[in-house]
């Protein structure tokens, strides 16, 4: 494994440019052959993942003109060919063309995707993905055949939060019929925004731990006209500490990936006694509800309800879980 070694103590000085986003570009380069058209991307970062891209376009017969941090993308004469494990292997984000070729042209063919060596990474959370918009997957000795009659929208849900799946995703989406929503499992503003909107008068916070995304859903809720919502940039973890937040609220709600046990360490805190935590759940709720009781208890609550949904597009259940808080927590 190759290893940085840093030398500290030392004064820095000069100037340094900061190139484009590399995630950002390597979703946008396999983005761009969903157009017929001819599209620019400025500030790309010269880097290894840059040419890998690259090199898989021209053997789609897609036009690349490269200058200075630009690159232009024509695919007029674009064709959808088998895309060989050389190529694929060369880098992890190889396997957006597997969305961006499934929205064009309905089919995708290509090896499985390499990248850097972290441990295993599958891509099954994409593949469940394209099956929701009504593809079917097939792996021939490490070769993925992707392919539909017609993609139509529909409603999804990751497991786990994925950024990649997500934009997979949405690449092979793009061209569906219908719309298509997708529910990652952390931080989207729900169900937080939605109650906002039913009832109005209620006193809206949101907590997470990334900027950008609060960012976002200030953006969301100034375009929506939303008022009275306050944005609170902290780990979930740390807010059951702090005194402005802790025991101050009636009513908590989460439907994070965590366990049951973990939600309830996080907000049960922030609830006031008599006061209620409501978590959404998956279909091995009942497992999570046995393992959490006794630390639901030891933090002052008691779970009364469970009740269980079933939601538009999806086989498998939820449910809706209901903690009251009977006591302030230690």
């Amino acid at each position: 494994m190759k290893v940085i070694e840093i030398e500290g103590n030392r004064e820095l000085t000069g100037q340094i440019r900061i190139s484009g986003a590399k995630n950002a570009t390597v979703a946008l380069i396999p983005a761009a052959i969903l157009t017929d058209e001819e599209a620019t991307i400025c500030n790309v970062p010269e880097i290894t993942d840059t040419d890998a891209l690259c090199d898989i376009l021209k053997e789609l017969n897609v036009n690349v003109n490269r200058s200075t941090e630009s690159l232009v993308i024509n695919p007029k004469d674009m064709k959808n060919i088998e895309i060989q494990e050389e190529f694929s292997k060369k880098l992890r984000a190889s396997y957006y063309f597997m969305g961006a070729l499934l929205g064009k042209y309905k089919k995708a063919v290509m090896y499985f995707p390499g990248g850097c060596s972290i441990g295993a990474r599958p891509i099954d959370l994409h593949l469940k993905g394209f099956e929701a918009l009504g593809a079917t997957v097939t792996n021939d000795k490490n070769k993925y055949i992707v392919e539909a009659k017609e993609l139509k929208g529909a409603n999804i849900y990751l497991d786990i939060a994925s950024v990649g799946a997500t934009i997979n995703i949405m690449l092979a989406a793009v061209r569906a019929k219908g719309k298509t929503v997708i529910d990652v499992g952390t931080g989207a503003g729900f169900p937080g925004i939605p109650l906002k909107i039913y009832d109005p008068s209620i006193k809206l916070v949101l907590l997470d731990s990334l900027a950008k995304r609060l960012s976002f859903l200030e953006k969301v809720t100034e375009q929506l006209h939303i008022t009275g919502v306050r944005f609170e940039h902290m780990r979930a973890e740390d807010a059951g500490h702090s005194k402005v937040l802790r025991g101050k609220f009636d009513v908590a709600v989460s439907r994070a990936v965590a366990r049951l046990s973990v939600l309830a360490e996080y907000c049960l805190p922030l609830v006031k006694k008599g006061g209620s935590m409501i978590a959404l759940k998956g279909s091995k709720y009942k497992e999570e509800m046995d393992e959490a009781g006794k630390a639901v208890g030891i933090l002052g609550g008691k779970i009364i309800e469970a009740r269980e949904v079933v939601l538009p597009g999806l086989d498998d259940g939820r449910a809706i879980i209901v903690i009251q808080k009977i006591k302030d927590t230690p």
